[in-house]
């Protein structure tokens, strides 16, 4: 009798790992070959994704740039 295999169990969500579903727009962007190669290091380095430190950047100039006056 052949033992049947139970399914691994599902990852709990977490409010880390529903986060990462939200809905995202690409956007494509040019770096000069500098910012590339420095952050390729720095994402090798820490193992962070390249673009988790895109969009907090873009976070930091949009901060930077908001209008108060709205």
């Amino acid at each position: 009798m052949a033992k049947s295999k139970t399914p691994p169990a599902a990852p709990k969500k977490t409010a880390s790992r529903i986060k990462l579903r939200l809905i995202k727009v690409p956007v494509q962007a040019y770096l000069e070959p500098a910012q590339a190669a420095e952050l390729k290091a720095l994402s090798d380095q820490t193992r962070v994704a390249q673009q988790a430190y895109i969009r907090e950047g873009i976070d930091v100039v949009l901060a930077k740039y908001r209008r108060t006056d709205k």
